[in-house]
């Protein structure tokens, strides 16, 4: 009979506890210090106890431990390492533990857009990879018997965010399926959220335990063994384990410009200043060769003593020409700039794309200066002759 194995990750920005809270719920030794202490995935295999494995319907359970997202140690590398680490982990994940330091969910929040952007990129690039991990939201050290209250209606807005951002990225991508952000990762807004008391009671080191931490610990802990009986997913193999990592880390390796941006949102303002600077420099291009072909029909008809000063000519006449159109399309995009409701978001990129735009001036200006001196050196070729 085919082993069945439950895949559990954790995913959660630094110092956050996330391996001591795996640690007590599974009673592993992953190592935990303040700062950076995990690094990479580290993996560990528990066996189920035989008398449970009908009840739950598994085998095993694999513990994915990462290291913490948004590592100062990166520097300006950390969107791009940690878009790509946490897309890896929540798609091995038959569910992933979302660790949260206190009620501050939006260290988070970035994170997840990137992850669901890339999921339905992979989608559109395999059919076979439709991915559905389900997620637990676990906030640390949150010990107000209220909080739930309180922050139901704070997550209600980071849900409906998250729907709208999902919905537009499926749309995009021409996928009619898609609906929500709970079509691509799956939760329940009352029963996927835990709030963790202080896991001591004072100051360590000498402070002792909380119990009411272990309490809680354990309640999360049956919540998330029960998952897949209660959602009916059927766990994976070993072999499908191994295959499912490849897949993804080739459809990350495939989808490397999603992972680069903060969230979706500039993913999206990204997308629609490169629709503009296409448009900018397709119109570009199309007024330089009707420039280049209204000046190929004078070449043809020169005459052989104004040859040479009417090619003096057309060489200051490009010169000038470029210029102008330079000056119209800079500001065209300009404007694009200063009247896009998302300004502040691409204002970021702005200075880029004038130097693509330099860059593409000077192109131009090279390829018409070529075409025209080509006919006229065919011109002076048809005098000697």
């Amino acid at each position: 009979m085919t082993k069945k194995v439950y895949v559990i990750s954790v995913l959660g920005v630094q110092s956050s506890g996330k391996s001591t809270l795996l640690n007590t719920m599974f009673g592993l030794n992953f190592e935990v210090s303040a700062g950076r202490c995990t690094k990479g995935v580290f993996a560990q295999l528990i066996a189920v106890d035989k008398h449970l494995n009908n009840d739950l319907g598994y085998d095993y359970i694999l513990i994915l431990d990462t290291e913490g997202l948004r590592a100062p140690e990166l520097g300006n590398d950390k969107f791009s390492h940690d878009n790509e680490l946490a897309t890896l982990v929540i798609g091995m994940g038959a569910v992933t533990i979302v660790n949260i330091r206190g009620e501050n969910t939006s260290e988070i929040e970035d994170i997840l857009q990137i992850s669901v952007h890339a999921f339905i990129r992979m989608r559109v690039v395999n059919k076979n990879m439709k991915l559905q991990p389900g997620c637990f939201f676990v906030h640390q050290s949150v010990s107000d018997v209220n909080a739930s209250q309180k922050m139901l209606s704070g997550y209600k807005t980071i849900h409906d965010k998250l729907d709208t951002m999902t919905s537009a990225i499926a749309k995009q991508e021409n996928i009619s399926e898609i609906k929500s952000f709970r079509d691509v990762i799956e939760y329940d807004i009352k029963k996927h959220i835990c709030y963790l008391p202080n896991l001591w009671q004072g100051d360590p080191p000498m402070a002792p335990s909380n119990p009411s931490y272990s309490e809680k610990v354990l309640e999360l802990k049956t919540n998330i063994l029960k998952y897949p009986s209660e959602k009916k997913k059927v766990c994976v193999t070993f072999s499908d384990i191994s295959n499912r990592m490849i897949d993804l880390w080739n459809a990350i390796l495939y989808e490397n410009f999603v992972f680069s941006f903060k969230n979706s949102q500039e993913v999206q303002s990204y997308t629609r200043l490169e629709e503009k600077h296409l448009s900018v420099s397709w119109d570009f291009r199309n007024k330089v060769k009707i420039w280049i072909n209204g000046k190929l029909n004078n070449i043809l008809s020169c005459e052989e003593k104004n040859i040479y000063s009417y090619q003096n000519t057309v060489q200051g006449e490009l010169q000038n020409f470029i210029v102008d159109k330079q000056i119209e399309f800079k500001k065209d995009l300009e404007d694009f700039f200063s009247s896009a409701k998302d300004k502040e978001i691409l204002v970021q990129w702005q200075s880029s794309f004038n130097i693509k735009l330099k860059n593409l001036s000077d192109e131009l200006k090279s390829e018409a200066m070529k075409t025209c001196d080509n006919h006229f050196e065919l011109r002076k070729v048809e005098f000697d002759q």
